[in-house]
């Protein structure tokens, strides 16, 4: 199954109650302010991440009073059990030194019968090859990351994903995939912005021959090809009662 992101998600989300949610590794705060929109009861989303640069995004752009963000481990969860009705993680399990530590920490945090929401590109499929250019990207800036010390890693396959998903014991967890081809993989803005991280990462790739060779790989990809977001899998599951 496969469809327009932001219609599989939206679908997702507006069928969920939200309550007091937790939203892991939130970044710039655009999973959390998708949860605030579309869940049909919001009281409070509680936004984490270990680096406070990018929560200044959710103070200066969301102009919301539901998102409080908050520098935190999210190995290391400093809420009480059964906090939360709602906890999610969108794209970022690849982000996670200890994935597996996370998401049992996020299980602890939320009450029994609360909702488990997760969002996790991944490489394999049948995807087109403007697709592919956004995994060979992702996967030369994870190990340049890595080669610099930052816990980045490669894109995980569905079933990496799908088996780290089961593993946290949700009841009876739905998955669905989404992506988005709708969009033009040479757009004027979207090559605007690639080129900024191109240019970061060149400079974090240099002096490594085996990251510069990869890079070059990936940047020819995408001049022939062009860029399109890959496929997601989404997946919502409650914990046990």
């Amino acid at each position: 199954m496969s469809s327009d992101h932001s219609n599989t998600l939206k679908s997702i989300l507006r069928g969920l109650p939200g309550g007091r949610v937790l939203d892991v590794a939130t970044g710039a705060g655009n999973f959390a302010a998708e949860m605030e929109f579309n869940f049909s009861d919001c009281s409070l989303i509680t936004a984490i991440d270990t680096s406070a640069k990018p929560l200044l995004n959710i103070a200066k752009g969301l102009e919301s009073n539901t998102i409080v963000p908050s520098v935190m481990d999210a190995a290391l969860l400093a809420f009480l059990d059964n906090t939360f009705d709602t906890v999610a993680i969108s794209n970022s399990l690849h982000h996670l030194n200890n994935p597996s530590v996370v998401l049992s920490e996020m299980m602890r945090t939320l009450r029994p019968g609360g909702f488990f929401v997760i969002r996790e590109m991944f490489s394999d499929g049948d995807q087109t090859l403007s697709q592919k250019t956004h995994t060979l990207l992702h996967n030369w800036w994870a190990a340049t990351d890595s080669q610099n010390g930052v816990v980045h890693n490669h894109v995980y396959t569905e079933q990496e994903v799908r088996s780290t998903i089961e593993s946290i014991g949700l009841v009876n967890p739905i998955f669905q995939i989404s992506e988005n081809l709708t969009g033009d993989p040479y757009s004027e803005e979207l090559m605007s912005y690639l080129n900024k991280a191109l240019e970061k990462y060149d400079q974090r790739a240099s002096g490594c021959e085996s990251l510069v060779k990869q890079g070059k790989e990936a940047k020819a990809h995408l001049i022939k090809y062009g860029f399109t977001g890959t496929r997601a899998l989404i997946a919502v599951g409650t914990k046990p009662e």
